[in-house]
């Protein structure tokens, strides 16, 4: 299981590098998927990455603060489902609405935070 941790961390850090590389890209990825897709993948990967990380936390590195941040990801799993596809899909697009170097800036922030979860996977 933690090395499904790392895989999803790696995953995070790729596609954050590519974001960070190419916000070009990065909005067309979000182009492409319709407001419930997007409201859809928001609960269901922050619902599984939560209860993965509850399951596996005293297997990783900061087990403490992984069970907190699984908690964390199943209550904005909950939020998000509570606010909507409309409301998510709004926020999404506010966000690709910014100017490159904030799509950058965020971008470089998420994938540290993959490679974090590669490091306490591993």
């Amino acid at each position: 299981m933690k090395a499904v941790i790392a895989l999803f961390g790696a995953f995070i850090a790729v596609f954050c590098a590519v974001g960070f590389v190419r916000p070009a890209a990065l909005r067309a990825v979000f182009d492409r998927l319709s407001d419930q897709a997007t409201w859809v993948f928001a609960v269901v990967v922050r619902l599984a990455f939560g209860t993965l990380l509850l399951m596996v936390a005293d297997e990783l590195r900061f087990s403490f603060a992984m069970t907190v941040l699984g908690w964390v990801a199943i209550i904005a799993a909950v939020v998000v489902l509570l606010l909507g596809p409309e409301r998510i899909d709004r926020l999404v697009r506010w966000w690709l609405a910014r100017p490159d170097p904030v799509l950058r800036l965020s971008m470089a922030f998420a994938a540290a935070f993959g490679i974090f979860l590669v490091y306490v996977a591993t």
